[in-house]
């Protein structure tokens, strides 16, 4: 007996389809009905100004699977995040969060309630540096620490954080384009 049904597939995957059905390794007859439509997405390493929001969206999840009453990231920690390079993609960062909201005893998020793995690769980067940072790196990394605090208070409202900061809002483009921050938290 044969049982029809209208169905759309709405499927995922890291492999490259194409390659497969070239290697024989993945159905062509099957690729062609998934391949409708394609939305390729980029690493989360390729995508840092998503990390600010993405934390932030993981973090009001677990806090609230928890019962925790976390509410908010600190800057540093969030600098951690942005600079960490996610092999795991987004599935790494939600486990970070849920770790962190497991870990953290008090209302923001510390770099020290990050799983170890995460911060140990900031500091062995932090090692490659050229020994201690100089005045010029300390204040870049002070600006955007402020910068990604006024964006977290102000719910990644740029023109809000800038006024916050006491800015013209017409410099937070660049401002963010300098601290690689291109989307801030979203949009205006």
């Amino acid at each position: 007996m044969t049982t029809r049904a209208n169905v759309r597939v709405i499927a995922a995957t890291n492999a490259d389809l194409a390659k497969g059905v070239a290697d024989g390794v993945f159905r062509e007859d099957l690729y062609y009905r998934l391949n409708v439509f394609c939305i390729p997405l980029p690493p989360l390493r390729d995508r840092k100004e998503d990390i600010p929001l993405l934390a932030q969206y993981f973090l009001h999840q677990s806090r609230h699977a928890m019962g925790k009453k976390i509410r908010a990231i600190r800057p540093e920690t969030l600098t951690l995040l942005i600079e960490h390079n996610w092999p795991g993609n987004v599935r790494e960062l939600e486990n970070a969060m849920e770790h962190a909201v497991i870990v953290e005893k008090g209302q923001e998020v510390l770099p020290s309630s990050l799983p170890s793995n995460l911060v140990k690769s900031h500091d062995d980067k932090a090692c490659e540096c050229s020994g201690n940072p100089g005045l010029r790196e300390r204040l870049n990394l002070l600006e955007k620490q402020i910068l990604l605090d006024s964006l977290l208070r102000t719910n990644g409202i740029k023109k809000q954080a800038a006024m916050m900061l006491g800015i013209d809002p017409r410099n937070m483009p660049y401002l963010l384009r300098k601290h690689h921050l291109h989307g801030g938290l979203r949009p205006n």
